[in-house]
């Protein structure tokens, strides 16, 4: 599994291992290959949580490497999740109305979704590692028919400005 910088607990994994979301990924951290965060300003553990600053390279090998994973509602890391065919469940940052309505569509799709991360879900999250499940989308290759559209649209559009 991996986990990616969810900003709910961004002081709680670097300042406590009292809070409640430090008490989460404590409980479920071991399945976790990776946990990676932007305030991490190095590798470090604490306990059996381990966290990595943003690193390009590790990232990608921890992401094609992982079942699944766990992250913001943002775009880039649940649609690469979702192409790579990785279990998936998010969390949209508060305040942030584009990630729920992210969340709201990947709720569509069957992407779990919680509303944060505090201990009341571990059981939640529990299911969601358990589970084998994961959303399948097909990406049909429809470049072609793209590529003859805008050249249709583009000819067409030409001849009525010589008419």
């Amino acid at each position: 599994m991996f986990l990616y910088q969810i900003t709910y607990c961004r002081s709680d994994l670097t300042l406590s291992t009292h809070s409640p979301c430090y008490r989460v990924l404590d409980f479920c951290f071991s399945i976790f290959e990776g946990v990676f965060s932007k305030n991490a300003k190095e590798y470090y553990q604490k306990k059996n949580v381990y966290i990595n600053p943003i690193d390009s390279e590790k990232f990608e090998k921890s992401m094609a490497s992982c079942k699944g994973v766990l992250c913001g509602a943002g775009f880039e890391t649940p649609a690469e999740a979702i192409y790579l065919k990785k279990k998936l469940l998010v969390i949209p940052m508060k305040n942030q109305y584009e990630q729920h309505f992210n969340a709201a569509a990947l709720s569509d799709l069957g992407v779990p979704v919680l509303k944060s991360l505090k201990k009341k879900n571990i059981v939640l999250i529990k299911n969601w590692i358990d589970n084998p499940d994961k959303v399948q989308l097909q990406f049909p290759n429809e470049t072609q028919q793209v590529v003859d559209k805008i050249l249709y649209d583009y000819i067409t559009q030409k001849r009525l400005a010589l008419i």
